[in-house]
């Protein structure tokens, strides 16, 4: 048995649209606006449904690539759930955004004042800054691949408030092997692996058309 992968967004669109349908008919053959109304909000109540489960379906599934490219397990072309989390790891807009995210937390610690919407390890985190910036540098460095194992080290430093070091509640110590190892998994990939990486982009891209992702019951990844 195959599952594919769930695209929130389509499911999104059809299910408003058919609201939408449901207001022009019902008008159309005399119902009143009360009946119209629930017949729309019942549509819109599956579309939220609908989204919520495959957001969720979506999400189980970059979490079981992850778990699998933490290991630095190579990209295989003929692991399509593998090549669509690398090639959305990888992308230059998550590396864009991790960048920007860790240059936020920078100018948060740089402040003078204590009060910060984030729970910020500041005192953990200012003999380390400097690494941090190198960090969100490399990332920025959009001319130079980085290895699908290494961005999801990274999401999880910036992330996992309950483990990582740049949080209070997070580890107190660790932080410099932390980062240090995230630019070393960065750095783990040969420009032949990024190019795996970039055809899994483009079938991420058709599979949103209409292919998907197949994973077997056996447990193995196709």
């Amino acid at each position: 048995m195959a599952s594919y992968l769930p695209w929130p967004l389509p499911a999104a669109v059809f299910y408003a649209t058919l609201a939408g349908a449901a207001i022009v008919v019902a008008f159309g053959i005399g119902l009143s606006w009360r009946l119209t109304l629930v017949a729309a909000a019942a549509c819109l109540l599956v579309a939220l449904g609908q989204v919520a489960r495959m957001r969720l379906a979506l999400a189980r599934r970059r979490r079981t690539a992850d778990r699998l490219l933490r290991t630095g397990v190579r990209v295989h072309p003929q692991s399509e759930l593998l090549m669509w989390r690398a090639a959305e790891l990888t992308s230059d807009h998550n590396r864009k955004m991790l960048a920007g995210s860790l240059r936020r937390v920078v100018r948060e610690v740089d402040r003078p004042s204590l009060m910060t919407a984030v729970p910020l390890n500041r005192r953990n985190l200012r003999p380390h800054l400097p690494l941090v910036r190198s960090l969100a540098d490399r990332l920025a460095s959009l001319e130079r691949p980085v290895a699908a194992q290494g961005m999801v080290l990274v999401e999880e430093l910036l992330r996992d408030g309950f483990v990582s070091p740049l949080y209070l509640g997070g580890r107190r110590e660790g932080l410099q092997e932390t980062i240090e190892r995230c630019l070393a998994a960065l750095d783990a990939e040969s420009r032949s692996e990024r190019s795996v990486a970039q055809s899994g982009f483009e079938w991420g891209a058709t599979s949103r058309r209409g292919r998907g992702t197949r994973v077997h019951s056996g447990g193995g990844l196709r």
